[in-house]
Formats: structure tokens, C-alpha cells, sequence
């Protein structure tokens, strides 16, 4: 991580307090992230490498609790289409998370993985008032939002909740 510092209002976030952020969130120290968050006045301007948002984080890490404690103490409403270096939104990204390689886990894990990875798909979709999937999957070379729905998401009820909230 570069030397940088960003003021958001309370304290300079410097590297060293990104890198904390960072450790908490994957940890799933949910008591940590929440005082890191009020302390440094965290703000969603605030990225990380490869352009990640703490939501984007906060998704990767795979810890509901975390995702929640974001959404519940910063105003994440300008991160929901927000977009990494991959061009991938926090939903976006939760959708590929919740389908993981099957070289690198077991079954067992896998449907560990998928599970909280389908609790993290559930808690954005009902954070978003406005999902535009449109901008969230154009980077995925799909039809449409809802043809990859159709073929990637095989959760039913995550599909079902998207297909609700879908703006174009």
C-alpha cells in the first residue's frame, strides 16, 4: 500500500489505519470495524487496492456481520454501483463469490462458501433501493441482467429478489 493519507473529517486515514481496516474486515472482527469506522470518520470515497470500496471489502471478506456493520454505519448509497478495477460492483462481486472454484474446495466448503456468500447477495439486494444491474454486469459480456441471472445464480430466491429490483 502507497504512503497516502486521506482526511475525512475526525482523523487522517493513513496507510497504516487502511491496512487495520483491511485486517478487521477479513478477520470478520465486526466490533473492530465498527470503531475503525467511527474513529477515522471512514467515508465511501475511501478505496483500497485494486479500487476496492470497504463495502467491496466488507462483500470479499465473506462475514454477513461485517457486510451489515458497513451498511448500518456509513451511507453506502453511492457504493452500490460503485465499481472496483475489475469493474466489479459489491453485488456483482457477491454474485461470482457465491459460486466458488471447484479445484479449490471441497463440496463441504463450497456450500459454506455459497451459503454466506447468498446471505451477503441478500443483505445488498435489501440495502439498494435502486439496483441498476445494467451498469453492474456490463463488464460480464452478458445479454442482459437478466439472462445472467438466469444462467449464473442458481439460488432461486436470490434471483427472484434481483429480478425485483432491477432498474435499467
Amino acid at each position: 500500500m502507497s504512503d497516502t493519507t486521506i482526511t475525512t473529517g475526525l482523523k487522517s486515514i493513513d496507510s497504516t489505519a487502511l491496512e487495520h481496516m483491511k485486517k478487521h474486515i477479513s478477520d470478520g472482527n465486526v466490533a473492530k470495524v465498527r470503531e475503525l469506522i467511527r474513529e477515522y470518520n471512514f467515508s465511501p470515497e475511501v478505496r483500497f487496492e485494486q479500487g476496492d470500496s470497504i463495502l467491496h471489502l466488507a462483500v470479499r471478506s465473506s462475514y454477513a456481520e461485517v457486510v451489515k456493520a458497513v451498511l448500518e454505519d456509513i451511507d453506502c448509497s453511492s457504493l452500490f454501483a460503485a465499481q472496483n478495477r475489475r469493474a466489479n460492483t459489491p453485488i456483482c462481486l457477491a454474485v461470482q463469490l457465491s459460486r466458488p472454484n471447484t479445484q479449490l474446495y471441497d463440496e463441504a466448503a463450497r456450500l459454506t462458501l455459497r451459503s454466506r456468500f447468498e446471505e451477503i447477495c441478500l443483505l445488498l439486494i435489501d440495502a439498494d433501493t435502486n439496483i441498476d444491474l445494467s451498469v453492474s454486469l456490463k463488464n460480464l459480456m452478458r445479454k442482459s441482467a437478466i439472462d445472467y441471472l438466469n444462467k449464473s445464480v442458481r439460488n432461486k430466491v436470490i434471483s427472484e429478489a434481483l429480478e425485483k429490483k432491477i432498474s435499467f
